[in-house]
């Protein structure tokens, strides 16, 4: 198949949109113009930005162009690039439905490893939707599916066994939950990180959900192997899905934004419906503006301002726990008038200790914190401008992306060699070590960082 034959037509598509590109933040023109450039990992990323509102508004237009360059440059080495190009064709959401196309695309993304892209043959093989019906063959993607880590389609490779009467047999006896999470855990620590991986997977199968988030922590950053979101995401689910421990912002933001998952927007609004109901003050905060967007459903403005002023009780609360997080979602909410009168005395108060608690945060570990606390000190929120202050944040963030890159997480490579390629995080641009990471994150199997190098 001529997979850029058919990124093109998608491509030319886009080409003739013309969108006007304001209100986009500078990480999302600069990856923008990277992709334009080659860079399929940024055409990658910047159309997630599109597809999801992040860094600016939602953009499907645009999403569908970078997603097919992607595809066509293989900026996503799962294929999942490929198969939301075949999402977006046979949703109708950019132009007329085309099933036939979304067929092609869901090859592509199944063949190169995403397992919701195997799914979705299967029920298009299923019905006869785009192509001639062959139960057989969805039966082989169902399996496919499987075997690229879906238990969806496992539990249905299940059922079908059982009513054929030829269920699989029962798995060997295998050591204790407990015992695997220590040896894992033993494992990663000492560099074996292959079988570290496979340990905590072990772990989280016999139920202990810490195994769950070292698996989700490994396969993330691509400790022992290239990273996987989709699998990443599946560990998170079996932690903090229904019945399972109160939400992290890790995860409320992954159901926000469908990382590594292939949900509906009513099936997202569902399960941020529930954390918000739970008492998570982000989901609702992020529920609010589902509603007034219409994603998810008919557009709400009430629903929205609603869904705003309920999470603000909940954000202010956990800010007075010591949240650094929440303290900055407070402030937001007053700075902007997000169901509530603007008031930026409040806003600036928040702001402030936002900064505190963020900035340890970053002190002890927490990448994304630092990265909050350099935006909160590059403008003037909770106190003076400091630029100073601002890049040794961004520094910090950038020392920990190398530690953990050296550490082996062949993920934190090729974003570090991004940053030093593109001058982000303070750096000052330096193709040489851009280069060496590049050589890291394809060493170990990243197929990204190879593509880096080419280019």
């Amino acid at each position: 198949m001529n997979h850029r034959g058919i990124a093109g037509v998608t491509v030319a598509l886009a080409a003739a949109l013309a969108i006007c590109c304001g209100g986009e933040s500078e990480t999302r023109i600069q990856n923008r113009q990277a992709c334009e450039m080659g860079s399929g990992m940024s055409c990658f990323h910047v159309a997630t930005m599109y597809n999801y509102g992040q860094n600016g508004p939602i953009d499907l237009g645009w999403a569908m162009w970078a997603y097919s360059k992607s595809c066509e440059l293989g900026g996503a080495e799962s294929g999942e690039d490929c198969a939301a190009v075949g999402s977006l064709l046979d949703s109708g959401e950019v132009g007329p439905r085309d099933a036939a196309s979304a067929v092609r695309y869901w090859e592509v993304g199944c063949e190169r490893g995403t397992a919701w892209s195997c799914k979705h043959l299967a029920e298009a093989f299923e019905k006869g939707d785009g192509v001639a019906a062959d139960p057989e063959r969805a039966r082989a993607y169902v399996a496919k599916a499987c075997e690229k880590g879906d238990a969806e389609a496992c539990g249905q490779l299940a059922t079908a066994a059982t009513a054929a009467g030829s269920a699989p047999a029962a798995a060997p006896a295998a050591p204790g939950g407990e015992d695997l999470l220590a040896e894992a855990a033993k494992s990663f620590e000492s560099g074996e990180h292959e079988l570290a991986r496979a340990l905590f997977d072990r772990a989280c199968e016999a139920g202990q959900l810490d195994g769950c988030a070292g698996a989700a922590r490994v396969w993330r950053l691509g400790f022992g192997g290239p990273p996987d979101l989709e699998k990443a995401r599946a560990r998170l689910d079996a932690i903090y899905g229904e019945g399972g421990r109160p939400p992290t912002r890790e995860y409320v933001l992954a159901v926000y934004r469908n990382t590594g998952a292939s949900l509906e927007g009513e099936a997202i609004m569902e399960r941020m419906t529930a954390m918000c109901d739970a008492g998570c003050g982000l989901a609702c905060n992020l529920l609010g503006r589902m509603w007034m967007d219409g994603n998810g459903g008919e557009a709400d403005a009430e629903k929205g301002r609603e869904h705003w002023r309920r999470s603000e009780a909940m954000l202010v609360k956990d800010c007075d726990a010591g949240d650094g997080y929440a303290c900055e979602d407070v402030a937001w909410i007053w700075h902007s008038g997000k169901g509530v009168e603007a008031d930026e005395e409040k806003a600036q108060s928040y702001w402030k200790r936002a900064r505190d608690l963020l900035a340890r945060l970053c002190d002890e570990g927490d990448e994304e914190a630092c990265e909050s606390a350099h935006d909160l000190w590059s403008e003037e929120r909770g106190g003076r401008e400091n630029d100073g202050k601002a890049r040794a944040f961004h520094a910090k963030r950038a020392a920990l992306a190398e530690k953990e890159c050296e550490a082996g997480g062949i993920a934190q490579c090729y974003e570090v060699g991004f940053a030093y390629l593109r001058g982000f995080w303070s750096l000052a641009p330096d193709e040489p070590k851009a280069k060496g990471y590049f050589h890291k994150a394809c060493d170990g199997g990243y197929q990204v960082g190879c593509a880096m190098l080419e280019q």
